[in-house]
């Protein structure tokens, strides 16, 4: 599994990833493009054996320094209950970690989304039931 940034040559096949099924996050094509007006945020496609499965969007808080986000993060349907959502997350807090200036990673998830909330669960984030809006609030520590 490898993060690679978002270019011309990749932006829309990542766009093109998500559907309907997806339902829990917004698309990717709004995400891609709410990460032009936040300048920490990072857009990177998710590569697995050379293949386009994922998308994540992350970096450093803007009001938080201390804390590094991760806004977006799903996996196509295909590439599914491969594991490859906990190692894109691995992969994203070593980020953070690597970086010194972060001491906690935090993302959140709609509370029906069960997968998802058992991928952070399994990666060491916790929750103290903070809402985010309509999202339940997940943190680990660095």
């Amino acid at each position: 599994m490898e993060l690679r940034q978002l270019d011309k040559d990749n932006w829309l096949e990542c766009a093109r990833l998500w559907t309907e099924e997806d339902h829990f996050i917004a698309p990717n094509l709004y995400s891609i493009a709410e990460a032009q007006f936040y300048p920490k945020a990072v857009s990177r496609a998710i590569y697995d054996k050379g293949r386009m499965v994922g998308y994540v969007l992350h970096g450093g808080d803007e009001d938080r320094e201390d804390w590094y986000i991760i806004d977006r993060l799903m996996i196509a349907a295909p590439f599914r209950r491969k594991g490859l959502a906990s190692e894109a997350i691995a992969a994203i807090v070593a980020l953070a970690a690597a970086d010194g200036r972060y001491r906690v990673v935090r993302s959140s998830t709609e509370p029906d989304n069960a997968a998802m909330r058992r991928t952070f669960e399994g990666n060491g984030f916790r929750t103290e039931d903070e809402m985010d809006g309509d999202e339940i609030v997940y943190f680990r520590g660095l």
